[in-house]
């Protein structure tokens, strides 16, 4: 719902040095990742507490993900269009009469947060006012030696780089070539590769089943390629759109038992904790050498304990239902959540593994700054110089 209610228009640049121009070093340690469900919407309606939480958090580096912005077209059609006269780091309005606070609070946010952060975000931005994702950095920390949009960009670099050829085929400019959709933002560090994705929802339809399977086999090649071919660790983190177990699930019965038949087995239940979607989730984690870095931190209770599950109240969701007082909606989802959202590591990563967490809690959703997601905070300890103790 509240994607129909999210401004899209283009950001004015601030006058501040920007990373872009700032010479490459150093790795994050420090990371979140928060679905905003419409970056103009939290901006409009909860600008104050947003600045005040990613002011506090003070982290390296802050993924935002569904920010439901335009990307540019040097054109009036926004829908369809010819792919290059589209930049998609930036925005553009859905109309061109949207020029009301709504559409002036993103910049009102971005200006109050930029003595933290470096802006204007990068940006990977959708044809429609759907989906799109984008990072900061923080200012003067580390800057990441590349960033890539697609995973295909990815593999043909790292073959380049095997085989021996030189020169960067990704830089931070508006020419990179981007995911359609904006789903997908990697970082190159010194010895790091950072990625965040919003995953695509496993929907209802053979359509949407398809477009799942398809992103989890480009996900899949994506990992063994990097896995073959780079020496560096990776940290994987996001809205995965997977519930992988059903102490992920507050009302696991109720989830697994919605929208069966006539589906097929794989994709029977409530999208994000079908039997396929699981399964792909395991297979990734083989792929990419990854685990769990919430689960390690926050160990799932006993089987055979009085309850299964976590208490809806703690912070072991990330998703959460809304509220039909609030929306004038059947609630149907209220008081019931799912960890969809993942920070996933390196298996050589788990020594420097100090803290994850999901920053939002409560069926009232404390924490969630309007959306129907918590941030997902990690952190990493320093790493050890070679040579060092």
């Amino acid at each position: 719902m509240d994607r129909w209610l999210s401004g899209c228009r283009p950001l004015k640049k601030p006058k501040i040095e920007s990373p872009r121009q700032k010479k490459p070093h150093g790795d994050p340690e420090t990371i979140i990742a928060w679905n905003v469900n419409g970056l103009a919407s939290r901006a409009q309606n909860n600008r104050r507490e947003m600045v005040e939480a990613m002011k506090s958090w003070n982290v390296d580096v802050i993924f935002l993900g569904e920010v439901h912005l335009v990307a540019h077209y040097e054109g009036k059609n926004t829908q369809r269009v010819d792919d290059e006269k589209v930049s998609r780091t930036r925005s553009k309005p859905r109309r061109q009469k949207d020029t009301d606070k709504r559409m002036n609070a993103v910049d009102a946010l971005l200006r109050d947060i930029g003595d933290i952060y470096s802006i204007p975000p990068f940006y990977s931005l959708a044809n429609g006012c759907t989906a799109g994702t984008a990072a900061l950095l923080r200012n003067g920390g580390p800057i990441p030696k590349q960033i890539f949009y697609t995973f295909e960009t990815v593999i043909k670099y790292l073959h380049r780089i095997e085989n021996g050829e030189k020169g960067e085929i990704s830089t931070m400019s508006e020419g990179s070539i981007h995911h359609l959709e904006g789903r997908i933002i990697l970082m190159e560090f010194e010895s790091i590769w950072l990625l965040h994705t919003y995953t695509p929802n496993n929907g209802k339809s053979d359509k949407s089943f398809k477009r799942r399977e398809d992103w989890e086999s480009k996900l899949q090649l994506f990992l063994q390629e990097l896995q073959k071919f780079s020496s560096k660790s990776l940290v994987y983190m996001g809205d995965l759109n997977i519930a992988p177990n059903d102490v992920d699930l507050s009302d696991p019965d109720w989830f697994r038992n919605a929208h069966q038949e006539p589906l097929d087995e794989r994709n029977r239940g409530q999208p994000g904790c079908t039997p396929g979607e699981r399964q792909n989730f395991q297979e990734l984690l083989k792929a990419g050498n990854l685990f769990d870095a919430f689960r390690k931190k926050n160990p799932a209770p006993p089987t055979d304990s009085k309850s299964p599950v976590p208490d809806i109240k703690g912070p072991y969701y990330s998703w959460r239902g809304n509220d039909s007082a609030q929306y004038g909606v059947t609630g149907r989802f209220f008081g019931k959540g799912m960890r969809i959202d993942h920070a996933l590591i390196s298996e050589e990563l788990n020594p420097r593994l100090e803290e994850c967490k999901l920053l939002g809690h409560g069926v009232d959703r404390i924490g969630f700054m309007g959306s129907d997601h918590c941030p997902i905070f990690l952190r990493l300890s320093e790493q050890q110089k070679e040579g060092g103790n």
